[in-house]
């Protein structure tokens, strides 16, 4: 058997598989699938029983993909999707000869003949998909799936949205179904490039005869006995149905009971594809980072209770119907591209197993395909059920399509309950990533990740580093990291200010403490301050340590950091320290942290030294410390303050204060009170020396 391609060839051939995604994205929204094929559908006069009945054969073709499995992994992954995704842009084609068929034959015969085109295109989609399922999964590396689906998304997604364009202008002329042959016309052609196109993707190869009976008999069986597939299949089920048969109509729903015009819908699309790239990229980096079970279920949890009372809120029949419409799902847009990207990952990287992945991912595909044919059938039967529904209830509107939003709702969380059960390892738990998004400034957070990974030259390294820090985001995580790694001094410099700048968390900390222990003394300072600022107990020892270690400042630094961090533990110690210290400076240090520790037997020491103080940030660090150490802090500070500001009157003012106090303790020596008394004046008077 051919060795497959590898990883380095299969990033290199990715441009190859972006534009095919896009060319085909344009031949789907120009043809049968999107607002253009469902419009054409209403031209056709249709009903919406008629419409859900040939969207289902889509989806319930798909049950042929357990059938065809083992033939297509026997003729070659990649040429069988080939042949039956050209196949399928050539019955496409036939779209052509509508017009002539509703002159010649009228209404039924056109239904049949529109169904048979759908059903035969469908047949062929279902084979080419058991094929490409497989093929994606082979051709993609698992470390940059997210970010792959994200840049495929984004690819798609802008194919779609430059297709809903020229669809928006084309349907503005008229001409009855011609307008819509024009669409089908240029959709087919971008579907015969796309095939083009899918040649140049690597891998797919056929697979020998005898692993093919592995596959197709054995592997399935197993596939459909593993829990964790049938637990997202449910799921999968469960939000497939619920959801479709709200998406699935929702252009009728725009058009009709909202009140927007056909050219509004359309713009609606691509109001839906611009927000749809925009989000794929951060949400492919976070799948990627945090992991795609967090990501699916914060979305799909966030899309099911803020898109349906959205759509309630939509005013009908307004002037600010469609600016309303089009935040909203401008909104949807951006929260759906996470649920799609988590949705997919989590399938091809933690459940699908490689060497089966034909099995697994052709029940994927059979059952959702059942799935996504009962939507389209379900909806289009509520739809036509609740056709007469039309009541205000606390000033909303509640009609036919009410049934179907609230299912929408419902599905979703029975979904987030399901996929919730998954047994998924090394990723961030849900809450913890939606905590993610409410502490700091998400936006700002994604801001400055975009910059920091565009970075060139060391001065913007350090600029963008700092910026992580500023932010003070949980997502910066892994970015910090890599500063703190940076062949710059002066970046791994600002990432440790930039980490002590930052939440906590037990990564940053344990880099922290390997710089602290590290052979870099100037960075080995910064780090036992940023230590010191996180308060995190697991770096008490290795700061303990650093008082050993022969640079002084190091140990100055390591002293000042545990009395930041409150070490009880470390008092005697540091007091011990101070009176063996001849180092002037490291003796300050000392008293410092004995003065954040309040440690009482150091007051003496303290004393000593104030008296022999000379200079002033000497003498007020050292007051500092004693205030501390008798809970006096905030006075002292008060008062330096004001000395700073009215020198006179605030050292007066503080005196008199003394005076009052000393006459209620010692009320039986006035003595100390007029002396109190005449240091206030000189003092209030200029007379510093005197006072």
């Amino acid at each position: 058997m051919c060795r497959g391609p590898t990883d380095a060839e299969k990033l290199r051939k990715l441009p190859w598989l972006y534009a095919h995604s896009a060319t085909t994205s344009m031949f789907c929204a120009l043809t049968l699938f999107g607002p253009v094929f469902l419009v054409f559908l209403d031209e056709l006069q249709l009903d919406t029983a008629q419409i859900g009945v040939l969207l289902s054969l889509f989806p319930f073709c798909g049950i042929v993909a357990i059938f065809v499995g083992p033939t297509v992994t026997r003729l070659g992954i990649k040429r069988t999707y080939l042949a039956l995704w050209g196949t399928r842009k050539l019955v496409t084609a036939l779209l052509l000869l509508t017009p002539w068929v509703v002159a010649w034959y009228g209404q039924e015969t056109t239904l049949y003949f529109v169904g048979g085109i759908v059903l035969v295109f469908a047949l062929c989609r279902a084979g080419g998909e058991t094929a490409f399922l497989p093929w994606v999964h082979e051709c993609i590396p698992n470390s940059v799936r997210g970010r792959v689906g994200a840049w495929s998304g984004m690819t798609m997604t802008t194919a779609t949205l430059l297709a809903l364009l020229i669809a928006s202008q084309i349907l503005k002329l008229p001409g009855g179904l011609g307008r819509f042959m024009w669409l089908f016309t240029v959709g087919v052609a971008m579907g015969l490039i796309s095939v083009g196109l899918g040649v140049m993707i690597p891998g797919g190869r056929p697979v020998r005869s005898d692993a093919v009976e592995k596959v197709g008999l054995r592997a399935t069986g197993e596939a459909i006995r593993d829990p964790q597939l049938r637990l997202y299949l449910i799921g999968q089920a469960i939000v497939t149905i619920g959801t479709g048969m709200l998406i699935v109509f929702m252009p009728l729903f725009w058009k009709g009971h909202v009140g927007l015009t056909l050219e509004q819908v359309v713009l609606l699309e691509v109001v839906l594809s611009v927000s749809f790239v925009l989000g794929s990229m951060p949400w492919g980096w976070a799948a990627d980072r945090f992991g795609s079970k967090p990501v699916m279920l914060v979305t799909l949890t966030v899309i099911s209770l803020g898109l349906p009372p959205g759509l309630f809120l939509v005013p009908r029949h307004s002037a600010w119907s469609f600016a309303a419409a089009a935040c909203l799902l401008f909104a949807a847009g951006l929260v759906f591209a996470g649920w799609a990207i988590g949705q997919s990952r989590i399938l091809y990287n933690s459940i699908v197993l490689p060497e089966r992945r034909t099995a697994y991912l052709s029940v994927h595909y059979a059952w959702i395909g059942i799935a996504g044919g009962l939507n389209p059938i379900i909806g289009g039967w509520i739809l036509k059920l609740s056709e007469g529904l039309d009541h205000q209830w606390l000033g909303l509107t509640i009609d036919r399509y009410s049934p179907v939003i609230f299912a929408f709702a419902a599905s979703g969380m029975i979904g987030v309950l399901v996929f919730s059960r998954l047994r998924v390892a090394n990723e961030t738990p849900a809450l913890s990533f939606a905590g993610l998004f409410l502490r700091g400034n998400p936006v700002s957070a994604m801001g400055a990740l975009i910059n920091y990974n565009l970075a060139g030259d060391e001065i913007e390294r350090v600029t963008t580093t700092a910026r992580l820090g500023q932010t003070r985001s949980p997502l910066h995580v892994k970015e910090l990291l890599d500063a703190l790694a940076d062949p710059s001094f002066n970046v791994r410099y600002e990432a440790i200010i930039s980490i002590a700048r930052a939440r906590h968390d037990p990564g940053l900390t344990e880099a922290l403490i390997e710089v602290l222990d590290g052979d870099e003394p100037d960075l080995s300072i910064a780090a036992a301050w940023a230590l010191g600022r996180l308060r995190d107990r697991r770096a008490v020892m290795p700061l303990r340590r650093g008082l050993d270690s022969g640079y002084l400042l190091l140990a100055a630094r390591c002293a000042r950091a545990l009395g930041m961090m409150g070490d009880q533990g470390s008092a005697d110690a540091l007091l011990a320290r101070l009176r063996e210290e001849t180092d002037d400076g490291l003796r300050i240090a000392y008293a410092s942290a004995l003065g954040l520790l309040r440690s009482s037997a150091a007051i003496p020491d303290l004393l000593a030294m104030l008296e022999h103080a000379r200079s002033s940030s000497v003498r007020f660090e050292l007051v500092l410390a004693l205030a501390r150490i008798c809970g006096k802090e905030r006075p002292l500070v008060r008062l330096w303050r004001a000395v700073r500001t009215n020198r006179n009157t605030a050292l007066s003012q503080t005196m008199d204060a003394v005076r009052r106090r000393l006459a209620r303790v010692l009320p039986g020596d006035p003595q100390l009170s007029l002396l109190a008394q005449a240091c206030a004046t000189h003092f209030a008077d200029g007379e510093i020396e005197e006072g």
